[in-house]
């Protein structure tokens, strides 16, 4: 039962400033990681190649083995920076379920910077290998065969945001 002294919670209310503090934390982390992972997978997964042929550039079975190794270097780049997230994030959080919830929607974000900056800085123009001779050799571009691999982005954040919860839950108890 109410009375007149009650409060009456209005639905405008602005989000508290904690509230502001975890979002604007979660998007600067994920943004970071997203460039960070970029410039990594650049660095560690390796372009392959193709042959200028008359008329195309084929690829030989090895590099196919090098263009798919560079989805398993963006899956093991992703899942670090998941769990990186995760663990960092969590810890100091007021709202923890604000924080998940925005962090697997972040992770994704980041995981399609990361995309983005790792292709833009090993990137090949087609008219290049196009323009090529017939028998040159010539470096791709770095590119995912399957955006499947961009979940291990918020794979790796669930599994260090339930460790990380269920360890401050474990804290707290008597």
């Amino acid at each position: 039962m109410s009375t007149a002294t009650d409060p009456v919670p209005t639905p405008t209310s602005a989000p508290s400033p904690d509230r502001r503090r975890d979002v604007a934390w979660v998007l600067v982390v994920f943004v970071v990681l997203g460039l960070v992972a970029g410039v990594v997978w650049q660095w560690v997964a390796t372009a392959p190649t193709v042959l200028r042929t008359e008329d195309n550039a084929v690829m030989d079975q090895a590099q196919l083995g090098v263009k798919v190794s560079a989805d398993g270097w963006f899956a093991v780049v992703g899942v670090v920076g998941g769990l990186v997230a995760g663990f960092g994030l969590l810890r100091p959080r007021r709202d923890p379920l604000l924080v998940v919830v925005l962090g697997i929607v972040a992770s994704v974000g980041a995981a399609y910077l990361a995309l983005w900056l790792g292709g833009a800085l090993a990137h090949v123009p087609r008219s290049e290998i196009r323009a090529a001779r017939p028998g040159t050799t010539l470096t791709t571009s770095l590119t995912l065969i399957s955006h499947a691999v961009v979940l291990a982005w918020p794979l790796g954040f669930l599994v260090a945001a339930t460790a990380s919860l269920w360890g401050a839950e474990k804290q707290t108890r008597p």
